[in-house]
């Protein structure tokens, strides 16, 4: 309970710290046509929810979502210094898998964004209750990444083909 209790703060902290990279992350992959998006254990449904809703829905930009542990059996072989790549570093037990799709995008990737759970304030939680609130506070921080990519590229949150324009 006292983890939701510091669940605001904490959201709050980490939006304030994120400002300045989405800026940065909305400049860098405005024309991308295709943005892979990683991560494991409890972020990984926010990693889902950013490519499919916030990626191909909202911007039409290609988005798979690979869970970091299944990375290495067989989407690693399509990284290049060119593929846009993001990481969601979760902060609990299935950090090491984050961790190693990170060191191999240091090494043979390039254009790659990392948003690490203890960088938006997570260590703030109690050790054993981190790795629940890691997709609660990407998923707040996430919003702001898209809101700032969506003004870079010009193409408004409410802009649909399809949702809502014709019948499915």
């Amino acid at each position: 309970m006292k983890g939701f209790a510091d669940l605001d703060m904490v959201i709050e902290k980490a939006v304030k710290f994120s400002s300045a990279a989405q800026k940065a992350f909305a400049e860098r992959y405005k024309n991308e046509e295709i943005i892979y998006v990683l991560s494991s254990g409890s972020s990984f449904g926010t990693a889902y929810a950013f490519s499919i809703c916030s990626l191909m829905e909202i911007q039409w930009i290609h988005s798979p979502t690979i869970h970091s542990g299944e990375y290495f059996h067989g989407p690693f072989e399509t990284t290049s210094k060119e593929l846009p790549v993001v990481l969601l570093k979760n902060d609990g037990p299935t950090r090491p898998l984050d961790e190693r799709a990170e060191s191999f995008l240091k090494e043979h990737g390039g254009n790659h964004t990392v948003i690490d759970a203890k960088d938006l304030s997570t260590g703030l939680f109690a050790p054993e209750i981190r790795d629940y609130f890691n997709g609660i506070v990407f998923s707040l921080v996430l919003s702001g990444y898209l809101n700032t990519l969506a003004d870079e590229r010009k193409h408004a949150r409410s802009v649909r083909r399809y949702m809502w324009q014709v019948a499915y």
